[in-house]
């Protein structure tokens, strides 16, 4: 079975991506993820650029976003991604014992080195990157160790992305979660803990609030800042209603979110109907607002609602304390989180209204 996109899909995808874009849309960014896109080789993305050039309506600017693990990286990438603009989240979970638990290639071999050397060869030709951290049961006690050495490592960007993955489908999400041994019937072993979520965020935030405010960019802190500030979060796991960022197969198949690529949530394919229509479509639009009026009442309720939004819908499948289904696996950690920083996200916003600089959070 080939993952490779054909030349006819590709050329389809960017033309109907361009077309699908609001009126006056000044910047479009493609975003590329894969499994690995890497693996299709730099001549896929040359023509990617090539046609984006070509396709593109007048006046309107391109930005790339590319998604790697870093390991086939090399001089040729790294001054293609320079020379266009792209803009790389490479994945790295902190120090080598840490990375290494669950990252390993094909042969089982470790690949902390392999991503170490690609965020230098980064480095080195000025290539935009993001440092995307899974935070896992493993790494998940670590929050302090994983942020300051991946910012002693010149890592001005960071996003953390918590793991959890469900069991198989045949699981009461209704049991009660009594201890480890609730969780580990809902969720794999290697699946941050609620609780643990929340204490590595803390920990991290502290440090961060201490010395790095204006130096490093916490994707999470930044739109907590923008929640506090009323401003719509960009991110879609945090905002009221999600469903705009969709998912393409490379068969051109597309789906409501790259976390439901699965048959109920398939819209069709851009080579039946357009990429616009299949992202307005009815069932589409049903799936973004039931982010936010599938919300249990304990949401509905809950004292950061404002910055949470119940998160993203895929991790939704515990109960309330009143039974209600629906709540969100992660919502103790978010609450712990989104608590703890309040104080520091009121002062930083007085300090942002005042006109002076947020950084002043950290005298």
């Amino acid at each position: 079975k080939s993952w490779r996109m054909s030349p006819q899909t590709l050329r389809q995808y960017i033309a109907q991506y361009f077309n699908a874009q609001p009126s006056g849309t000044a910047e479009v960014t493609f975003a590329w993820q894969g499994g690995e896109p890497t693996l299709l080789g730099l001549e896929f993305f040359q023509r990617v650029v090539e046609l984006q050039d070509e396709l593109k309506p007048a006046g309107m600017r391109v930005a790339n976003a590319l998604q790697t693990n870093g390991v086939l990286l090399n001089d040729d990438w790294a001054t293609f991604f320079r020379e266009q603009h792209f803009l790389i989240g490479l994945s790295i979970d902190g120090p080598a014992e840490l990375h290494d638990r669950y990252r390993y290639d094909k042969q089982g071999r470790p690949t902390f080195a392999a991503v170490l050397r690609a965020m230098q060869l980064l480095k080195q030709h000025r290539v935009p990157f993001n440092a995307l951290v899974v935070v896992n049961r493993h790494n998940g006690d670590h929050g302090r160790r994983v942020y300051t050495y991946l910012r002693d490592n010149g890592v001005e960007f960071l996003q953390f992305i918590p793991i959890v993955e469900r069991r198989g489908e045949g699981v009461h999400a209704e049991e009660a979660l009594e201890g480890e041994q609730g969780f580990d019937q809902l969720v794999s072993s290697r699946s941050v803990r609620p609780e643990q979520w929340g204490r590595f965020l803390v920990e991290v935030f502290d440090e961060w609030v201490r010395r790095d405010v204006g130096r490093v960019f916490v994707q999470l802190f930044d739109q907590a800042l923008g929640a506090w500030m009323g401003v719509e979060p960009s991110l879609c796991v945090l905002r009221k209603q999600c469903g705009r960022a969709l998912a393409m197969e490379h068969n051109g198949d597309v789906y409501s979110c790259d976390h439901f690529v699965e048959l109920d949530h398939l819209l069709g394919n851009i080579q039946e109907l357009p990429l616009i229509e299949l992202a307005n479509s009815p069932k589409q639009r049903a799936f973004g607002a039931a982010k936010e009026t599938a919300l249990p009442q304990y949401c509905r309720d809950c004292e950061v609602l404002f910055a949470c939004n119940g998160e993203c819908p895929k991790n939704r499948f515990i109960s309330a304390p009143d039974g209600e289904a629906g709540l969100n696996y992660l919502c103790e950690g978010y609450r712990t989180f989104f608590n703890h920083v309040r104080p520091a996200m009121e002062l930083m916003m007085e300090e942002q209204r005042a006109g002076r600089h947020v950084s002043n959070v950290m005298h």
